[in-house]
């Protein structure tokens, strides 16, 4: 049986053509000849018969794309084909994260696997740090060994939110916190700075540098309808939503201002949906050392 090697281009070419992508890409790698064919005829690639599913660089056509690039796009084209049309995701990579769970000996099951398990777990921006938040603790991992990084002890958190900077390496931490003192609820925010070091020994990974955190006390101006459920972080501000009230607090220069519904707390599902009118500013006090 004559090989391709025997055929002129121009009729291998024709052979090829009308083919799938997957199909080309291949053949493509069964022999030397065949893989020069595609890397040298771009008409290889545009002559089949789905060419319209290469993923194209932006302001490129298939006219003006180097030859050289085309098997890297099919390439690219056919592995999220193929991911896209099984039934789950086979990871490319898996990482075990080794938690430690701070019990006692009297807990119970229950106990045990609320403690040991994170209420979510996230992965920075730039896929190398992993965070695991508990309601009183933020614990940061590895992606690629699982390694323990550091943590960050909480009072108990109603909510959390941070911004993530340099691909992960730097972020911004805020934690909104509770507790009991002389019977009353005290609300108060944590921020924290947050620095991610590689280590001069490559195997140990990440260090993080943690800054002091800046801690301010929430005025008592919260009412039976007025309990913060979430916390949102933009810089230096910092905004607790309740059902019908807002937070914006300035963490550097410590003061506040309130927004409050003229809506009956009934009548309005969403806080958003309504204007929102200045009831009270306020300068937020230090926490007593």
């Amino acid at each position: 049986m004559a090989s391709f090697q025997t055929l002129p281009d121009e009729l291998t070419l024709l052979v090829l053509r009308g083919l799938l992508l997957e199909d080309v890409l291949n053949v493509s790698r069964t022999s030397r000849y065949l893989r020069y064919i595609t890397h040298s005829y771009p008409d290889v690639w545009k002559n089949t018969e789905d060419a319209r599913h290469i993923p194209l660089l932006l302001g490129q056509t298939l006219s003006t794309v180097p030859t050289v690039l085309l098997p890297k796009l099919v390439a690219r084209s056919v592995s999220i084909s193929q991911t896209l049309s099984k039934p789950f995701l086979d990871p490319r990579r898996c990482t075990r994260l080794e938690i430690e769970a701070q019990t006692s000996s009297e807990d119970r099951a229950h106990d045990y696997w609320w403690r040991l398990t994170p209420k979510q777990i996230y992965s920075l921006p730039g896929g190398r740090i992993v965070l695991c938040r508990w309601d009183c603790k933020v614990e940061f991992y590895g992606a690629e060994k699982g390694e323990f990084i550091g943590r960050i002890e909480l009072p108990e958190s109603i909510s959390m939110h941070w911004e993530s900077f340099d691909c992960g390496r730097t972020m911004k931490f805020a934690s909104l916190c509770s507790r009991i003192v002389d019977e009353k609820l005290e609300l108060s925010i944590l921020t924290y700075d947050i620095d991610f070091i590689p280590s001069i020994e490559p195997e140990e990974g990440f260090v993080m540098k943690l800054s002091v955190p800046s801690t301010i006390i929430l005025p008592s101006i919260y009412t039976p309808t007025y309990f913060p459920g979430s916390i949102l972080l933009r810089g230096s501000m910092v905004l607790v939503q309740a059902d019908d009230h807002i937070l914006v607090v300035n963490m550097d220069r410590r003061t506040g201002v309130m927004f409050m519904s003229d809506q009956p707390p009934e009548e309005h599902a969403f806080f958003f949906d309504h204007d929102f009118k200045v009831r009270i500013s306020f300068q937020c006090s230090k926490p007593q050392s």
